[in-house]
């Protein structure tokens, strides 16, 4: 079977700290009330909630995704500028 690797594309990315101050969050986290649970509601109508450490990431056609820290740091290297 034919083994494939994923094209290289360019992402935003900004990790999420619980222990910032909320001023600090990135833009669109809020702190669920029901819950106590920092969340991100996407401009998709989806709803992350949050974990310390986890990473938002804006693919190319604007969508946003979230992925835990250890699968960030498997998928995707810092572009040099």
């Amino acid at each position: 079977m034919p083994k494939f690797t994923r094209k290289p594309i360019p992402v935003d990315a900004v990790q999420f700290r619980i222990d910032a101050p909320i001023a600090d969050w990135p833009e669109g986290v809020e702190m669920c009330l029901v819950k106590a649970e920092p969340f991100l509601d996407t401009k998709d109508g989806v709803v992350f909630y949050l974990d310390d450490g986890d990473w938002i990431i804006t693919l190319p056609d604007g969508s946003t995704i979230i992925t835990h820290d250890e699968d960030f740091q498997k998928k995707y290297d810092k572009v040099k500028e």
